[in-house]
């Protein structure tokens, strides 16, 4: 057949072998959330309340420090309007949606067909957000290697991701190949500190059964200079960092300096990356 030798085949054959090795997917991490995917959208009681409460902090870290470095206004009600995004391990969509709603237009993946229909039918029900966002059942990996995907984004988002696959520094690589030039990466995750490990995992996994108990490993926690030297190798200069801490009055989180749970980063892709 024209254009199939066996040399391309073979070659074919390599390329997705080596694709496959060098994944970042964690399958027994998928697995736990494709599990819950009907309570996504549950923000009293359900596993994923803790995220629909750290929802509002993350999304003014992730706007303020957008309009900072881009030079938008703040003020506006939709700053990021015009922005391409691409949320990913989007979840059931509750980043994408908020990120939505400030004007960009938002491509959300994850590797659960369960989590991302829980998305699709969450947003069908806005018109606004129907027609600013797209959800697709893939991996970073898989979307990278379709035609004309690396360098898409402005922003490419990995909130709550980063401590649940098994490669970090490879995954921050791809993250930093969908942005295109002078691109933004944003990140929140969970420091690797006995502060977090005693509150994230103790406390929320154990004792008061906030989340299912094991959804955590606190070895695979990243501390904000780890991400920083990752995020330099993957050509991604770290930005602004900002500590976002659970307040118990108000049961939500704030943003402040103390990283020693969770925290939120902006890297910019660097021009040569």
């Amino acid at each position: 057949m024209p254009g199939h030798t066996p040399s391309s085949s073979s070659s074919s054959s390599s390329s997705s072998a080596r694709q496959r090795l060098r994944s970042s997917l964690d399958k027994k991490e998928a697995a736990k959330f494709a599990a819950l995917a009907d309570k996504w959208w549950d923000s009293t009681g359900g596993p994923f309340a803790p995220l629909h409460a750290l929802n509002a902090a993350r999304v003014a870290f992730l706007r303020s420090s957008l309009c900072g470095l881009r030079g938008l206004q703040q003020q506006q009600a939709q700053p990021l309007r015009g922005l391409r995004v691409l949320d990913v391990g989007c979840g059931g969509g509750l980043l994408s949606e908020a990120v939505a709603r400030l004007g960009a237009q938002v491509h959300g993946i994850d590797v659960s067909d369960e989590g991302v229909a829980a998305a699709a039918a969450h947003a069908a029900g806005d018109p606004l957000l129907a027609e600013r966002i797209r959800y697709q059942k893939t991996t970073l990996e898989q979307l990278l290697a379709s035609p004309g995907a690396a360098a898409l984004y402005d922003v490419v988002m990995a909130s709550e991701v980063i401590e649940h696959v098994k490669q970090p520094g490879q995954f921050l690589c791809d993250l930093a190949a969908a942005a295109a030039p002078g691109g933004q990466v944003f990140i929140t995750t969970l420091n690797r500190t006995p502060a977090a490990y005693g509150l994230a995992i103790v406390a929320a996994e154990y004792l008061l059964r906030f989340v299912p108990a094991g959804t955590h490993d606190w070895h695979k926690f990243i501390t904000p200079q780890e991400l920083a030297m990752m995020g330099t190798d993957a050509g991604l200069r770290l930005e602004l960092l900002s500590g976002m801490s659970l307040q118990p009055g108000s049961g939500q989180f704030s943003l402040g300096q103390d990283t020693s749970i969770n925290y939120a980063a902006m890297l910019s892709k660097t021009s040569s990356a």
